[in-house]
């Protein structure tokens, strides 16, 4: 069967694939920008003929259905591995519960010993090859699908194709249903605003400690951006410093335009090893 014959077997509803779960699963959100939105509301339609069912997700920019829907956890059960500001309010509301857990680890707990019945990954419309992108939000997803009993992709023609050297993309082949989904806007985090006093007061004390050439690992958020990755940050003139990224935040942007203008080997690079992986 070639590509496009099976993509059109294999196409379905919202609805159909919210009939996959039953009561007792665990069902697997994905990470950010993969989360399937038309398979979530279909999935919280289905709350009162379902009880026990387990979600799994992290940093979703919201609203998550299935906790929506259901403030008892009777039906469902949303837990965050890492939250965004909508999930702390879940948790901060008693609709979410969240997992401590070190982020490098979560591909290596699905190939170890996390039960996955239904994964639900938002991810780019099909190439040619019979592939889709899982685009901005590739994190542990490989690991995470390959675990899973059952997989279904909800089409995004929004999301961008992003490249890499593995684990950034599912065959046909590997899915069992497509969803063709209204094709939102792609989801993004508020931007950080301004440094704050403490933010400035940290960042004067920890730069000077920070050599040329120093690899840093930047988390995300208004710290990371005044000590390392917006322009007038004071990393400014620091030369090739190597930053390994967990998120692509607006500072990091702003750093890398103002390094392309000045074309050469000063500022704030990516680690190629890890923008790969990214």
């Amino acid at each position: 069967m070639d590509f496009i014959s099976e993509y059109k077997s294999k196409l379905g509803t919202p609805e159909d694939a919210a009939k996959l779960v039953k009561s007792g699963d665990w069902v697997e959100y994905g990470n950010g920008t993969t989360f399937a939105v038309e398979c979530d509301k279909a999935l919280a339609k289905r709350r009162d003929e379902l009880f026990d069912v387990k979600f799994r997700g992290q940093i979703m920019y919201g609203p998550i259905e299935v906790a929506e829907c259901d403030p008892s956890g009777e039906h469902f059960c949303y837990n965050a591995w890492h939250c965004s500001g909508y999930e702390r309010k879940l948790l901060d509301k008693g609709q979410a519960y969240f997992s401590p857990m070190i982020f490098r680890n979560l591909a290596w707990y699905h190939r170890e010993f996390l039960h996955v019945n239904v994964a639900y990954v938002c991810a780019t419309p099909m190439d040619k090859h019979g592939n889709f992108s899982y685009a901005l939000a590739c994190s542990h997803l490989a690991d995470m699908l390959d675990n899973a009993k059952t997989v279904i992709v909800e089409v995004n023609e929004n999301l961008p194709w992003v490249y890499g050297l593995n684990g950034c993309e599912i065959n046909i082949a590997d899915v069992d249903m497509v969803v063709e989904g209204e094709n939102p806007p792609v989801a993004q985090l508020g931007a950080g605003g301004a440094p704050t006093e403490v933010d400035t007061a940290v960042a004067n004390l920890v730069v000077p400690q920070i050599p040329n050439g120093a690899c840093l690992q930047l988390g995300i958020g208004g710290m990371p951006n005044t000590i390392a990755v917006r322009p007038q940050g004071p990393l400014r003139s620091h030369r090739d410093v190597c930053g390994r990224l967990c998120g692509y935040g607006d500072g990091r942007q702003d750093h890398r335009q103002a390094q392309a203008a000045r074309q050469g080997p000063s500022g704030l690079r990516v680690c190629r090893r890890y923008a790969e992986a990214l």
